[in-house]
């Protein structure tokens, strides 16, 4: 008897007693057994389209982030970088042009760096000048720059303090490129440190670097200054140092006419410096009226367009793609991992209708030292994890909330669901062992013994390396324990490089969240192979062409994706790179994991009928029918017995019936003789009553209390209870007897259907 008065539900306790129990029906839900139950079935239903809504909603979000009512306006952090009425200054613009001709004509006479040219024109200018050699042998020959065994020197200038202790500096740095290229930013560099040292107020040392070969010249020199060698690199040790290194600026100049400024702030490992030095050169840009953009692209006024919403997804997807890519995009790259903010200045000769002096540029350049001149400690008020949609706003990435630790239960970690996963894990990790190490060590094998060039051989030496397997355990506990490993790898490596941590979410989630033994598995594998992480750089050669607005072949992109791969081996082997590392070592095996759920080769010892009747049906499913020897059917439990060891379907039958009776809780025995009843297995749907079935005798009855746990299993696995027709029920046998009773499984054509009865 219940009364509801209200808001409570009078129960009656007793039937004898009579009396009333108020129960609040208001009830939170996660406390009440039943709704938990019924709110865990619903959401374990809905698992697939919430899995879908989450995704596309979060992808939607991060395009959304360019729309500029969502993003921040920049602004300076810094007092002592605040605005100021001095006027910038440099009138040796001409001459500067006139330094770089000479310094192009002194190199193509030296064939490379003009260094005692250099040092003389350096110490002309009043200038500390030392040198320095280096050299390192490539593990592979960079067909990009066509070298191998690399040597070169540094030159740089020391311009010390006049106003300090000489504790601090701040790096100006040019590098000494082939060709005709970058001689204007020697040429500059040479006149600011002219015009630098007639200025009296320097608190600061400022040290004139021309760097040759590039980033592999910057490093050997700050490996040397800062006394580390992490790469392997010979180099000779500095002879003069200048104070603790606050910031740096690399300048390149791509030709005599210079139309716009572009800021280059990607690093090595997606490092980036902080938001206050990319604020100071657009707030100077602004003042002398000089066109600036970032990743090559112009800001546009018009956000609320769809092409001026669609210019800034463009300009932000560039910079996750190259933050991503963990590469150094200048040699100002390799400053941020000795916590100096750096940046590189870019002069291109894109858009024709404006024009840049070199004298505009250099009075940025004055202006800009100026303000780095008057910090007096190390920019860190403003932000680290951003993007940029324009250089006049920004997206700011807060770091993820902290985390508690995790107790532990021991008797967990000894049980046998998770020490079963060990075999897949190690073995995957193997293979990522292999894929980083084989590309680097069998190369010059490949390239004696097959007719392919280096890139080539060690791309094809990394894709022959890893080798899948099959495994038999639990794929549920192997699922969780992949689950669990992805997400503390996207968690990482967000941490540290949100961009590559994006692009690894959107290709890998899908995967973590559909993928299991039972789906089909043709498409899934296809699936799975154009989101792995090889098919995700080859796409995103082609994405980042696209936004660069420079659409390439297929054959061309698959150079370039060659290409790709083997300079990012190189950057790790020079710099210190570590996207290659984590990519093999890390991402390769997570996938390969996710891949061997998807392959997975059942074998049961003792599981429950749940994943009995699961697998059987799956097996069925796939349109393996009964008696059909080619096909491998599923092993099912009972100490790992096969079909063919106990007669076919009646052995599987017999173990299904085994582990019924242990779920009833029967004593060991209990299920066999206890009636003789005989069990029907037969096909339904689409097929003559009783074409291809099997009678199987003398098989062992079904104890009442297994009938009771054999309809609560099919309850649980979501099989109607629909009568069979009268036909269905009786089947001839072998022998031609009329077989009247027993248990009758029908498997039907569509997939997911099994119906059991009693008949």
């Amino acid at each position: 008897m219940q009364v509801d008065v209200t808001g409570f539900k009078l129960e009656r306790a007793s039937s004898v007693s009579g009396n009333f129990v108020a129960t609040d029906n208001n009830m939170g839900l996660l406390s009440d057994p039943n709704r938990r139950r019924a709110l865990i079935s619903l959401l374990t239903r809905l698992n697939a389209p919430i899995c879908v809504v989450c995704y596309m909603a979060g992808v939607a979000w991060f395009m959304g982030l360019a729309f500029e009512p969502f993003t921040l306006r920049t602004y300076m952090s810094e007092n002592a970088m605040g605005s100021t009425m001095v006027e910038e200054r440099f009138p040796a613009g001409e001459k500067a042009l006139a330094t770089g001709r000479e310094f192009a004509a002194h190199k193509k006479k030296a064939g490379g760096m003009p260094v005692d040219w250099l040092v003389k024109t350096m110490q002309s200018r009043g200038l500390e000048v030392f040198t320095q050699r280096f050299s390192r042998t490539l593990p592979f020959p960079d067909e990009n720059k066509e070298r191998y065994m690399v040597k070169g020197t540094n030159v740089y200038g020391i311009l010390r303090a006049p106003r300090a202790s000489r504790t601090e500096a701040l790096v100006l740095s040019a590098p000494c490129t082939p060709g005709d290229n970058n001689n204007q930013a020697v040429g500059l560099l040479l006149g600011l440190a002219q015009y630098f040292r007639s200025q009296v107020f320097w608190a600061k040392d400022i040290i004139f670097l021309v760097n040759e070969h590039d980033l592999i010249g910057m490093q050997a020199w700050l490996e040397s200054y800062h006394h580390t060698n992490t790469t392997g690199m010979d180099w000779s040790p500095l002879q003069g140092r200048g104070g603790s290194i606050q910031a740096a600026l690399s300048l390149e100049l791509s030709s005599d006419v210079i139309t716009s400024l572009d800021l280059v702030l990607e690093g090595l490992n997606g490092q980036l410096p902080n938001l206050d030095l990319a604020n100071l050169f657009y707030a100077f840009c602004q003042k002398i009226g000089v066109l600036c953009t970032t990743q090559g692209k112009l800001q546009r006024n018009d956000w609320d367009s769809v092409s001026g919403y669609s210019h800034a997804v463009q300009t932000m997807m560039l910079m996750v793609m190259k933050q991503a890519s963990g590469r150094s995009w200048g040699d100002h790259g390799l400053f941020l991992r000795y916590h100096i903010e750096a940046a590189t200045i870019k002069g291109i000769n894109s858009f024709r209708q404006y024009k840049t002096d070199i004298t505009t540029i250099g009075r940025l350049m004055e202006g800009m030292y100026r303000k780095l001149n008057n910090l007096l400690e190390r920019l860190h008020q403003s932000y680290f994890f951003y993007l940029m949609p324009s250089l006049s706003h920004f997206v700011s990435i807060a770091p993820p909330p902290r985390t508690e630790d995790g107790v532990v239960d021991p008797e967990q970690m000894s049980s046998p669901g998770v020490l079963s996963v060990l075999t897949p894990l190690v073995i995957s990790h193997l293979t990522g062992v292999a894929l980083y190490t084989l590309p680097i060590r069998f190369q010059e094998m490949a390239v004696e013994h097959f007719p392919v060039s280096e890139t080539e051989a060690v791309v094809l030496t990394a894709i022959a390396a890893p080798v899948g397997g099959g495994t038999e355990q639990g794929w549920k506990v192997l699922k969780l324990v992949a689950v669990l490993y992805l997400a503390v790898l996207l968690g990482c490596t967000a941490l540290i490089n949100f961009s590559l941590g994006f692009i690894l979410a959107i290709t890998l989630v899908p995967v973590a969240a559909f993928v299991t033994p039972h789906v089909p598995k043709f498409l899934s594998a296809f699936v799975m192979i154009v989101l792995s992480p090889a098919c995700t750089l080859l796409f995103s050669v082609f994405f980042f062409q696209e936004l660069q607005e420079m659409p390439i072949s297929f054959l061309d992109g698959w150079m370039l994706y060659l290409s790709v791969i083997s300079q990012g081996i190189l950057d790790h082997c020079l710099y210190g790179s570590l996207v290659y590392p984590l990519i093999a070592l890390l991402v390769y095996p997570c996938w390969l994991i996710f891949w061997n759920i998807l392959f997975w080769k059942f074998v049961f010892t003792g599981g429950n009928v749940n994943d009995s009747l699961t697998h059987w049906r799956d097996w069925k499913r796939r349109g393996c029918g009964f008696g059909q020897s080619a096909v491998t059917p599923p092993v099912l439990g009972g100490g790992a017995v096969s079909w063919g060891e106990r007669g076919g379907e009646e052995g599987a039958l017999q173990v299904l019936l085994e582990q019924l009776a242990g779920d009833a809780g029967l004593p060991g025995g209990d299920q066999v003789e206890v009636r003789r009843v005989p069990v029907l297995l037969h096909p339904v749907g689409g097929q003559r009553p009783g074409l291809g079935a099997q009678a199987l005798t003398d098989h062992p009855a079904l104890h009442p209390r297994v009938e009771t746990v054999l309809q609560k299993h099919l309850k649980n696995q979501g099989v109607g209870s629909k009568h069979l027709n009268p036909q269905h029920s009786f089947l001839p046998s072998q022998s031609g007897r009329v077989l009247r009773g027993g248990l009758s499984i029908a498997c039907f054509n569509r997939p997911g259907e099994l119906q059991a009865e009693l008949l």
